[in-house]
């Protein structure tokens, strides 16, 4: 009877366009994040591109004891990060990164969560309408290597997130030679162009910095309405050493 209720229920929510299934690591990226995480030892946490803070919260269980330091360029985010329930929030630095540039300025969109300081490709133009640009600000940069120095000079495994719409080589070439503290870079890549003078996924996982890291996990987090094409993914890069099946 259990069962057979059970399948009823699968059933409607699957016609609704609903689909249940109990979390395991085969079905669910943050549970394969979590168990990849319980197997490494790291002892800090940064995240370049917080938004809102929806990764902090998704990984709660996994990260909120380590020592960790948000980056979000708009400040209009900051309450909301403040009401993370991480044991160690180091600071919330309303700063861009970049490895060259003093000041940049970034073009907020409509739906907040493209903004970058790229203009945008005719795919996002197409694709994602709400990503529209509605203002622009001037955002002081930092290099991560500078971060690392300042909040975490005695650490050795450090966890990076990176969500930076289309500057992601930008961010990987400032953490310079401190890369020898990285054991994990979480970072958010496109498959098609969605900025202009982006660098796509595969030129990014061959960055010099990244010649020690292997892709262990992707996770596909946008496709085309119209196609049906994969667009981006969020992608776990781990130190090869740490890797035990290799």
């Amino acid at each position: 009877m259990r069962n057979f209720l059970k399948n009823i229920l699968k059933d409607f929510f699957y016609k609704n366009n609903y689909i249940i299934k109990k979390r395991n690591p085969y079905n669910d990226h943050f549970e394969r994040l979590k168990i990849t995480l319980q197997s490494v030892k790291i002892d800090g946490v940064i995240d370049v591109g917080a938004n809102k803070g929806q990764f902090l919260k998704q990984n709660i269980e996994a990260l909120k004891e380590f020592p960790t330091l948000i980056i979000e360029p708009l400040k209009i985010h900051n309450k909301q990060l403040k009401l993370l329930k991480y044991k160690n929030i180091l600071e919330i630095l309303n700063v861009c990164i970049d490895s060259k540039s003093d000041e940049v300025e970034i073009n907020v969109s409509e739906n907040d969560v493209c903004s970058s300081i790229l203009e945008l490709d005719k795919n996002s133009e197409r694709e994602v309408p709400t990503a529209k640009y509605i203002n622009k600000l001037k955002v002081k940069c930092e290099r991560l290597d500078s971060l690392i120095k300042n909040y975490f000079s005695y650490s050795e495994s450090l966890f990076i997130k990176v969500d930076v719409q289309g500057v992601e080589d930008d961010v990987l070439s400032s953490i310079g030679t401190l890369i020898e503290k990285v054991s994990f870079i979480y970072i958010e890549l496109s498959f098609i162009k969605l900025y202009k003078n982006q660098k796509l996924w595969r030129e990014i996982a061959d960055h010099e910095v990244l010649k020690d890291f292997s892709i262990v996990d992707v996770n596909v987090i946008g496709a085309s309405p119209r196609y049906g094409i994969a667009t981006q993914a969020d992608m776990l890069f781990m130190r090869n050493k740490l890797n035990k099946l290799l």
